[in-house]
């Protein structure tokens, strides 16, 4: 199976909150696909990866920065194909530097969140690390891809 795409960054430069004022943050779990998070995104949004396919072998993307909402974005690292005779290796997560690197083969790209490996034998690909790492490809058919890393939100108070 391909390799799951790594997550995207954002990150807000400076964000005005009211004292007692409740504020959402919504983290991504890993292989979710779901956005992670502050107030509701209108200050800081990081788009996660799609997922690698287990039956056609397609790979999933990165999260794309141009998706994203922050003053800094960057894109997670795209998974690699899984060709049949290995699972590919998903990508990275992006950091707050750089994109993340693509899966090559079945080794998951570097980032903030490590791509995991995609299997190479008759197993499961294993999962991401976290923050957003994509998950690797699982080998053929009954075995499946690892999760991807969970997201995170981390917010600094500035006196």
């Amino acid at each position: 199976g391909g390799g799951g795409g790594g997550g995207a960054y954002a990150k807000a430069n400076s964000v005005a909150v009211t004292s007692g004022t409740p504020y959402s943050v919504t983290v991504s779990p890993g292989g979710s696909e779901t956005d992670t998070y502050f107030a509701a995104g209108a200050n800081a949004l990081a788009k996660p990866g799609t997922g690698g396919s287990g039956f056609s072998g397609i790979a999933g993307v990165g999260g794309a920065a141009g998706s994203c909402v922050g003053d800094v974005t960057y894109s997670g690292g795209d998974g690699e194909n899984g060709p049949g005779s290995y699972g590919g290796g998903g990508g990275g997560s992006a950091t707050p530097t750089a994109n993340g690197s693509a899966g090559s083969g079945n080794v998951g790209g570097a980032g903030e969140g490590a791509g995991g490996a995609g299997s190479t034998g008759s197993a499961n690909g294993v999962a991401g690390s976290a923050p957003g790492g994509g998950g690797g490809g699982g080998y053929l058919f009954p075995y499946s891809g690892g999760v991807g890393g969970n997201g995170r939100v981390k917010i600094t108070r500035v006196t």
